[in-house]
């Protein structure tokens, strides 16, 4: 967004703030302290904040950028699941207090501006052409990783519970039962601290089920290592990893949540399943195994998808258009 906003008149700075130095309970205020006063020393140069996620961070910078005249987005990605109890209370209070500071709310999938009734979409966009000038070359990237396998599947993003990995592990090894096929999951990402406890006990470390390469400056080189990308989450809003590993020309198995559905089409861009639904997903995996010819045909028409209707261009235009609208300036 950042590389292709100034082309439609727009300057944009980002504002990166870190609460790594105080203890984990005070992260969140100090986060949005250290937002708001990144506002406050930015004013001269700025027209318009724009934030990210429902988050105490974006309520207090939104505050504090109205209360001294500049213009407030916010763009939601996805609803975080709800904690119980009395944090579940101040997670509701949260959420609606961030639907009201800004001028324009965004949501990045029609499945969440349904469920909170208020804003506009802007679908996310992916920058399609430099996925796939990043692409390394598979058979060099396949020989690095030390991959020899019948099906590559490829899992890109937080290594959580709610991305539906411990699922997916559970079909690829009954995939690798019933079929005694060589299938194979590379993930990348970074690994929940509560769930590394239980990836040791349902993997053992077995390299030949599963590669994890951890978080990656350039995950999309990794793209052509595999065949098809997987991501069995139990909540989405429009996923830019998959739209990244379609405009690198994978196929996708996914689960019937959010928008994925408007962007995974059975058997013309990929599989559906439901979430949690292990058997789905099985027979999913074992399909595409089975039919190498139609996952090329998926991954072509998940790049033409991809670059015709979530190109970062169209994106970035529509911004641009919301940010005049709301007397962004040529700043944000």
């Amino acid at each position: 967004m950042s590389q292709e906003l100034p082309a439609h008149g727009h300057e944009v700075t980002s504002g990166e703030v870190d609460a790594s130095d105080v203890p984990a309970g005070l992260a969140n205020l100090a986060l949005a302290l250290r937002s708001a006063h990144l506002v406050v020393r930015r004013s001269a140069h700025t027209d318009l904040v724009h934030c990210q996620q429902f988050h105490l961070q974006s309520l207090i910078a939104g505050l504090v950028a109205r209360s001294i005249g500049k213009g407030v987005i916010i763009t939601v990605h996805g609803r975080s699941p709800r904690p119980p109890g009395i944090r579940g209370v101040a997670f509701r209070i949260l959420e609606r207090l961030c639907l009201l500071v800004p001028h324009q709310v965004v949501y990045v999938a029609e499945s969440l501006q349904e469920a909170l009734g208020h804003g506009q979409v802007i679908p996310n966009g992916v920058p399609a052409m430099q996925v796939r000038a990043a692409l390394g070359a598979r058979a060099d990237v396949r020989k690095e990783l030390g991959l020899d396998s019948d099906l590559t599947l490829l899992f890109l993003g937080r290594i959580t519970e709610d991305k539906g990995f411990l699922i997916l592990l559970t079909a690829l090894e009954r995939v690798r039962i019933t079929t005694n096929a060589r299938v194979h999951l590379l993930a990348i990402g970074p690994i929940e601290g509560r769930l590394r406890e239980a990836l040791q006990a349902k993997t053992g470390g077995r390299r030949d089920m599963l590669t994890m390469l951890g978080e990656e400056r350039n995950p999309w080189r990794y793209f052509s290592a595999a065949d098809v990308f997987v991501l069995p989450s139990f909540r989405e809003g429009l996923p830019l990893s998959m739209l990244e590993a379609m405009a690198a020309g994978l196929p996708v198995i996914a689960t019937r949540v959010g928008d994925i559905p408007t962007v995974v089409r059975p058997r013309v861009t990929g599989w559906l399943v439901e979430p949690g639904d292990v058997p789905g997903l099985e027979n999913a995996i074992g399909e595409a195994l089975r039919a190498p010819e139609a996952r090329e045909s998926m991954g072509k028409a998940a790049i033409e998808l991809v670059s015709s209707a979530f190109d970062i261009r169209g994106t970035a235009a529509e911004y641009a258009k919301l940010y005049s609208s709301i007397g962004g300036g040529g700043r944000g």
